[in-house]
């Protein structure tokens, strides 16, 4: 047990770091994504070719998405992807300690574990649910995987069996091979190594630029290839080959390929090789914390740079430099050679990419230049006068990137959602998703439609649940009703009392949530219906066929002052494939006796592919009528697409109805 005491305690520590403030973490878009196409497959029971597009290359292969159906098969809510990855990338800190005993000895792994446990944007990165959310964890596993096995066998190549029999104390299961005690060594090398190949495969399949880390794998077993486990090399080859015939087969598809193509053209054409010094900066950044001062990136608000942390970052950076020396004055070593060129490809390649570098493509060096900073700081622990410097200032700087933690967290905490309704605290989001849960546990579709000004991905991430956006609504004056099944509407502010909402439709007062802020939310739910009783609801009763399909059921008006309040219902009862490309509109004229148009208006529009057979479409509307207008008064109105400058007859009436008002 003595033997486990220091490593599950370098566990804790970074799990206290990631954990203490997951609550605050900001749950955006990008997070959201893996989850919502994890409930597309459980809930739809489909299988995934492809993962998330990406903006600039190729979609992503989609092995996260099928990584988090784990947690949300276990546990339906926001909550498990998060603890999963979280927890995933914080045992990583076992592996950094592990390997570091291998390539150096115990002082410098505690050091360089402590370094990896603590650093501010290490753990921003750790606690994030996007596609490449497991890329700490899985770099770490590589390393130690290939890493160890190559200075093991390596070792054993130089100094022979008897080295190799002295090698870490197998497991019990590895003790079962008691005649050979150099095959037994072999074995367990190969199996360590395979281990950080498939790693290396998953890393992959999980992230478009997850194939970077064939440059630096691909360098540093070049280094050993002699005592390179052939073996390994196939069966690892082997599951990515696979996997790749899976992910290209989607990729190439007749549903992607065009859009694919159209990606990969446009960024080929701006590849170009020129050096971005931006890149360096963030290598430094998952080793001395630079920059990371407790601001929220969804914020534009500057915070000041505590001096302290300014302190930590120069003294970092100071033995990570001091590492690199030591490490190129040992070049013939193995170990030296692995870390230089691991953390030099990743830095240095990045810094070629002929685009913007963000942070977090630097993953890519670790662990890395934890070990050389390491490596740096391990002379301090040599000398007895410069010891008790060294754990004052991991101290120190562990408590300083901790309040930055923090004081991120903090702003999150004072705007739990951005403007755009998709970027939410995410103890915010649970509870909010929560609340989706409760008004939409009585309708049964899959995917849920809800009419929401948001992405289906955060949505459905937060009521972890298959749900899909209907667009160009505005509930409660323009309203899409379907005939055969429930629908959710989701309003961000307070609506109108329950008297005057649209008819179908069950708005209670008791379906109000209400964020820390105050901000405030209205949810409603629509009816199915049929014909019989959606043709019943106008006062006026029309029944009037039009070219687009829809059929004009009806209005109601009423005329209150110089204020014209009307409502029309229309029902899709013919739906044909032209329909997609039109945006239909209601015009609303108000003509005098002369002919002369007064008010013209359309306020609301849907594109036709949004409704489906035998929906209903309401809307309501209100028109002021001018002070000054006397005589005969008429409203007339009909169907308009003014994309393609189209109006659709209505049967029997033309291309508008009208309606004589009296001022």
């Amino acid at each position: 047990m003595k033997r486990w005491s220091l490593p599950l305690a370098l566990v804790a520590l970074a799990l206290f770091f990631r954990f203490a403030d997951l609550p605050n973490v900001r749950h955006s878009y990008d997070n959201a994504y893996q989850q919502y196409l994890a409930l597309q497959m459980i809930d739809g029971r489909m299988l995934l070719r492809v993962g998330q597009p990406s903006s600039v290359f190729l979609d992503n292969p989609p092995l996260m998405a099928y990584l988090q159906t784990i947690p949300l098969l276990i546990w339906r809510s926001l909550w498990s992807p998060y603890i999963f990855v979280t927890f995933l990338n914080s045992i990583a800190v076992w592996f950094v300690y592990d390997m570091t005993c291998r390539l150096f000895d115990r002082t410098t792994a505690v050091i360089a574990a402590i370094l990896f446990a603590i650093n501010p944007w290490l753990v921003h990165y750790s606690r994030m649910t996007w596609t490449q959310g497991l890329q700490p964890f899985l770099m770490v596993v590589i390393a130690w995987g290939v890493w160890k096995a190559l200075i093991a066998s390596h070792t054993a190549a130089v100094d022979g069996p008897s080295d190799a029999a002295a090698a870490p104390t197998p497991t019990p299961t590895e003790r079962g091979i008691q005649e050979n005690p150099k095959l037994s060594f072999l074995q367990r090398q190969e199996a360590i190594l395979l281990i950080g190949l498939l790693a290396a495969v998953a890393l992959t399949q999980t992230y478009i630029l997850g194939f970077a880390i064939l440059a630096p794998l691909g360098s540093v077993l070049l280094l050993s290839w002699r005592n390179v486990s052939k073996r390994a090399l196939l069966i690892a080859g082997g599951v990515f080959g696979v996997c790749m015939a899976v992910f290209l087969s989607g990729v190439l598809g007749v549903e992607r390929s065009a859009e694919n193509s159209e990606k990969t053209t446009a960024f080929l054409e701006q590849l170009t090789i020129e050096f971005n010094p931006q890149a360096i900066t963030h290598a430094l950044r998952f080793v001395t914390g630079v920059n990371y001062d407790g601001q929220d990136p969804y914020l534009a608000q500057v915070v000041a740079t505590p001096l302290l942390s300014s302190i930590a970052t120069i003294s970092l950076a100071t033995a990570l430099c001091a590492g690199v020396l030591f490490t190129v004055y040992q070049w013939r070593k193995t170990r030296s050679q692995i870390l230089l060129v691991w953390f030099g490809l990743g830095a240095f390649g990045t810094a070629l990419i002929p685009l913007m570098v963000h942070p977090h493509y630097l993953l890519l060096t670790l662990p890395a230049g934890h070990l050389l900073a390491a490596f740096g700081l391990r002379p301090l622990w040599d000398w007895r006068w410069t010891r008790p410097i060294l754990v004052m200032g991991l101290l120190l700087f562990g408590m300083q990137f901790k309040l930055n933690l923090w004081r991120a967290g903090a702003q999150v905490v004072a705007a739990p959602l951005t403007g755009d309704f998709r970027a939410w605290r995410l103890d915010e989001a649970v509870r909010f998703g929560k609340r989706v849960g409760e008004v939409s546990a009585d309708i049964d579709s899959s995917p849920l439609t809800v009419a929401a000004d948001s992405h289906p991905a955060v949505l459905s991430s937060l009521a972890s649940r298959w749900i899909e956006i209907q667009y160009d609504t505005q509930f409660p004056n323009f309203v899409r009703v379907p005939a055969d099944a429930a629908m959710l509407y989701i309003n961000r502010g307070l609506l109108p009392e329950v008297d005057s909402t649209p008819v179908l439709t069950d708005l209670r007062i008791e379906q109000r949530f209400y964020l820390s802020d105050g901000s405030s939310f209205q949810f409603a739910t629509t009816q199915p219906h049929d014909r019989a009783t959606a043709a019943a609801l106008p006062k006026t009763q029309l029944n009037l066929t039009s070219q687009a399909g829809l059929t004009l059921l009806g209005y109601t008006h009423e005329l209150s002052g110089n204020l014209l309040n009307i409502t029309t219902w229309w029902r899709a009862d013919s739906v044909t494939d032209e329909r997609a490309n039109w945006f239909m509109t209601v015009f609303y004229q108000l003509v005098n006796g002369d002919g002369q148009m007064l008010v013209n208006q359309s306020p609301h529009g849907i594109w036709g592919y949004r409704w489906q057979q035998d929906d209903l479409l309401i809307e309501r509307t209100q028109i002021a009528i001018p002070t000054d207008a006397v005589g005969e008064l008429s409203l007339r109105f009909g169907l308009y697409d003014p994309i393609h400058n189209l109006n659709f007859e209505l049967d029997g009436v033309g291309q508008t109805f009208a309606i004589s008002l009296t001022p």
